[in-house]
């Protein structure tokens, strides 16, 4: 499975390159705080916020057509629904790891810079 679907992505925004670089810009900028705060939420045991917040992960991830992580997302928001928190950090090595997949391929694709 593609990590990023740029074709997709720019279909998406009409190919509207400005406008896609402004969205990616602000998901690389709000997803590492999404994912500190879910896994704060996971420490502390709090399933329905953890559940919403992974569910914005998901969205946000399928705004940019990152596949590899809006998938990863998926499964651990069912976890996330049915509560079983144990299974949801047990994908968060993996949510982490197809984020920063997903954050060079964004870079790369349009020539992104300053992105801490």
């Amino acid at each position: 499975m593609p990590v990023f679907d740029k074709k997709a992505m720019m279909a998406r925004f009409m190919n509207d390159e400005e406008l896609a670089i402004k969205v990616v810009q602000v998901f690389l900028d709000d997803l590492p705080r999404q994912l500190d705060l879910l896994q704060k939420h996971l420490d502390s045991g709090d399933a329905d916020t953890a559940c919403r917040i992974i569910h914005s992960i998901k969205g946000a991830s399928v705004n940019v057509e990152g596949n590899e992580l809006a998938n990863i997302a998926t499964a651990a928001e069912k976890d996330a629904r049915r509560g079983i928190l144990g299974a949801v950090q047990a994908h968060m090595p993996a949510i982490d790891l197809a984020f920063q997949k997903l954050r060079q391929a964004l870079i790369q694709a349009f020539s992104i810079k300053d992105i801490p």
